[in-house]
């Protein structure tokens, strides 16, 4: 009998820090991808900056849609959405359709020269 009531303080003591481990490690993996989803927005910034491309879009310049990140950085819209409020340096632009409702949203790096672009952030 005494061998389980030790067994169960034990118990008792691990659940909470595995519970803790758990929660750090995702509060991490999260961490992880927000800076992944900044990081691509940046370089998409840097290379239309570089860019001399006349086909480049005016526009919505170095703003992506939710396809084009869940495409090439591997997230979930709702983890988008999540890093997107979490992170200051992202800004959400919606689009307007030809009835000037908010079509879509397109997510951009936010810079000194992005600042004087719409936002709904």
């Amino acid at each position: 009998m005494q061998k389980l009531e030790i067994f169960a303080n034990i118990a008792s003591i691990l659940t909470p820090l595995i519970g803790l481990s758990f929660w750090i490690l995702q509060v991490r993996k999260f961490h992880c991808k927000k800076t992944k989803l900044e990081n691509y927005l940046k370089e998409q910034l840097d290379i239309n900056n570089r860019s001399n491309d006349p086909k480049k879009d005016e526009k919505y310049p170095y703003q992506m849609s939710f396809k084009h990140i869940i495409t090439y950085v591997g997230l979930t819209k709702s983890e988008i959405l999540k890093a997107s409020f979490d992170n200051p340096k992202i800004r959400r632009v919606a689009t307007e359709d030809d009835k000037r409702f908010a079509d879509k949203i397109l997510f951009q790096y936010k810079d000194d020269k992005s600042a004087k672009i719409k936002s709904i952030s």
